[in-house]
């Protein structure tokens, strides 16, 4: 079963760019829900959080144990499950993860849109890896750099893109995973298909 992880806090962190500051509980339940639209396999979600918080869908909450921004990801990808999949909180799920949640390597991530054959973390398919989760490096990018790892959009074309690097410009068609970084952020858009899928 596929144990979908992402990370959600408020005091723990005191590092983090304002660009990040705009999360709330309810994006951990929208998330949530935009995978189970789209997913019609049982699934576990995991959040990694800095105390207590009161969702309302089916989600477990573990202790963030991680203090810098830039490394928090990196637990996530050492959470105990068979199968991982880790996202971060501003990612939309506009098609089927059948494919996707079926992988079964080592490692998959998306190639960085800025900088070409380099691992970005903002989608990571693997199993339990505590090896990566514990290593020292600058940040989580660096981290999954580290290791042999398979690349997303060679395993399945087109199938997870960056909206900056890709929607923006050239639609949906065939994608199934759209992830954030910097800005915009959902919240900030209006386009229908955005206000379809994040609720």
């Amino acid at each position: 079963m596929i144990t979908v992880v992402t990370v959600y806090f408020e005091r723990l962190i005191t590092d983090v760019p304002k660009m990040s500051r705009c999360f709330s509980p309810k994006w951990v339940d929208r998330l949530y829900r935009g995978i189970e639209r789209h997913y019609d396999k049982p699934f576990k979600f995991v959040c990694l959080a800095d105390r207590e918080y009161q969702f309302e869908e089916e989600i477990e909450i573990r202790p963030l144990k991680q203090s810098k921004w830039a490394n928090v990801c990196q637990q996530g990808y050492g959470v105990e499950a068979d199968r991982i999949a880790f996202m971060g909180l501003d990612t939309l799920i506009v098609g089927d993860l059948g494919a996707l949640f079926d992988y079964q390597g080592d490692l998959a991530v998306p190639e960085d849109p800025y900088r070409k054959e380099r691992a970005c973390s903002g989608f990571v398919l693997c199993p339990s890896r505590p090896d990566i989760a514990s290593v020292k490096a600058r940040n989580c990018m660096e981290a999954l750099d580290e290791f042999p790892h398979d690349w997303l959009h060679e395993l399945y074309p087109g199938q997870v893109q960056s909206y900056k690097g890709y929607v923006q410009r050239y639609g949906l068609d065939g994608v199934s995973v759209v992830y954030f970084h910097g800005y915009p952020k959902p919240s900030d858009m209006t386009d229908a298909w955005v206000r379809e899928n994040w609720n």
